[in-house]
């Protein structure tokens, strides 16, 4: 089904005189019947994103013309090309019922330039908004849900910049050493591209489903051994305190900006993985060149750390520093810390390097103790 000359203008945040002067350059094309393609959407707005890097209408619409360059790519690039809708983030705003304060600090946490609060709103953050609003509808408050979009915008902004970066090594890179040209390479990026966009959808909302099924679990459990515990039915099991575990494997030399990028720190921190999930643990996050880790209990934390002490040399990696923190642990934005907002570490844990050290306290918190060694004072920096 076509899309009349109004329809694109507006989805692409531009004019109806806009579009006819790109078809004049050649840029898009109308069908048989005068009506254009949802793919044209994409191309006034690759055509507007030029023009906005400095790149002239007329001096595309030569390109093209001259047969240099074509954007027939944006046919398969995208399954869905994203538009703009004819209202404004202050306009739907108010219409929604949304205050102006809230609006401001979504247009944070979504990462939106303040100038572009009154220009067409997009499809997809349009969406996002009524998604908010519906959140509050439901009892959330204005920080829980502000909080919530800050956290997956986050996430995914790293995970949209490791598919670029892996895209890039991987797929961009070995065409152009090939001899393939820059044409030849947006052809064919676009098909892989529209695959790849399929499967990483997929993969986000498995991994996503995966993990809430784990914590869902884990929150009935709990319940349902404290109503069992509280009748009587069940005696009160004793449960160590969690731990969380920082091994830094930063020994290795690298270019400035490039810590946690290197063949060393991706194989240090595979090596940490796999023998985090061996002793009950799993990654939580990355701090540079340092993988943060949480454990149920003290023992896996030490246990872990013991391992990737011993592991990592005989690998050809760097001799990696650990600090373990033991005792009540705070979870803010799915970030953890200790009660005093600190990672790993700090009073009170254990610190190791190149020793089998393990803190005391670790063997008598926990029910499946391991054998523990005298360990000083954390090491003083410098």
């Amino acid at each position: 089904m076509g899309l009349p000359e109004a329809d694109v203008a507006i989805r692409a945040g531009t004019t109806v005189d806009g579009v006819r002067r790109y078809r004049e350059l050649g840029v898009i094309e109308p069908r048989a019947g005068g009506e254009y393609s949802a793919s044209d959407v994409l191309r006034l707005r690759l055509a507007g994103a030029l023009a906005d890097s400095g790149l002239a209408p007329e001096d595309l619409g030569r390109g093209i013309r001259e047969g240099h360059l074509s954007l027939a790519f944006a046919d398969a690039a995208m399954s869905e090309p994203i538009g703009l809708l004819p209202v404004t983030h202050r306009q739907l705003a108010g219409q929604l019922g949304l205050a102006p304060e809230v609006l401001e600090r979504l247009r944070v946490a979504l990462g939106i330039p303040s100038v572009r609060l009154d220009e067409p709103i997009r499809e997809d953050d349009a969406e996002i908004i009524r998604m908010a609003v519906a959140a509050r509808g439901a009892g959330l408050s204005d920080d829980a849900v502000i909080r919530a979009v800050r956290v997956f915008a986050e996430n995914l902004h790293r995970i949209v910049e490791f598919e670029l970066e892996l895209f890039r090594d991987e797929v961009e890179q070995p065409m152009l050493v090939a001899g393939e040209s820059e044409q030849e390479l947006l052809d064919r990026m676009a098909l892989i591209r529209a695959q790849l966009e399929q499967m990483s959808a997929r993969l986000v909302h498995l991994l996503h489903r995966r993990g809430e099924e784990h914590f869902f679990f884990q929150d009935v459990i709990e319940h349902v051994e404290t109503i069992l515990e509280r009748a009587g039915i069940t005696r009160p099991r004793v449960i160590a305190p969690p731990a969380i575990a920082v091994v830094d494997g930063s020994g290795h030399d690298h270019p400035p900006g490039e810590a946690g990028h290197t063949p060393h720190a991706t194989r240090f921190r595979d090596l940490v993985h796999e023998l985090a999930l061996a002793s009950g643990g799993r990654p939580e996050s990355l701090v540079g060149d340092a993988v943060v880790l949480h454990f149920p209990a003290p023992a896996g934390a030490v246990e872990c750390s013991l391992d990737v002490v011993d592991r990592a040399p005989a690998a050809g990696l760097a001799l990696p520093r650990v600090g373990i923190h033991a005792g009540p642990v705070v979870v803010r934005d799915g970030e953890y810390g200790d009660h005093r907002g600190d990672v790993g570490g700090g009073h009170g844990g254990a610190h190791l390097r190149g020793d089998r050290t393990g803190h005391p306290d670790h063997r008598h918190r926990s029910p499946h103790p391991v054998p523990a060694v005298a360990v000083g004072p954390p090491p003083r920096s410098g």
